[in-house]
């Protein structure tokens, strides 16, 4: 799990570029079960089915898993990622107004 790094990046920092390497991105919900979850393959990891199963199993143990193109992680973790702790700040604005 490495937000900021795409798979390239995470290939060379590994000195190779033959590794079966999957890039996730989980929010924050995972840790009770709710989460949203992406994952990208680089090409050696999407040629092995039995990899693409495990991870599709792993990940959805935790909430809702789906697979993306590299070249959208990013964004998804933007959105996905934050997303909940915005709508929380949301939520306890609205009870502040309240409150006062």
């Amino acid at each position: 799990m490495a937000a900021g790094y795409n798979i390239d990046k995470i290939a060379h920092n590994l000195g190779s570029e033959d590794r079966r390497i999957v890039r996730t991105v989980p929010n924050t919900p995972v840790q009770v079960g709710e989460g949203y979850s992406t994952y990208s393959f680089n090409e050696v990891a999407a040629e092995n089915p039995e990899d693409i199963e495990t991870v599709r199993t792993l990940m959805s143990s935790v909430g809702l898993a789906y697979e993306v193109s590299e070249s959208i992680c990013d964004a998804v973790l933007g959105l996905s990622g934050s997303g909940p702790s915005f709508v929380f700040m949301f939520i306890e604005a609205l009870a502040d107004g309240g409150v006062k």
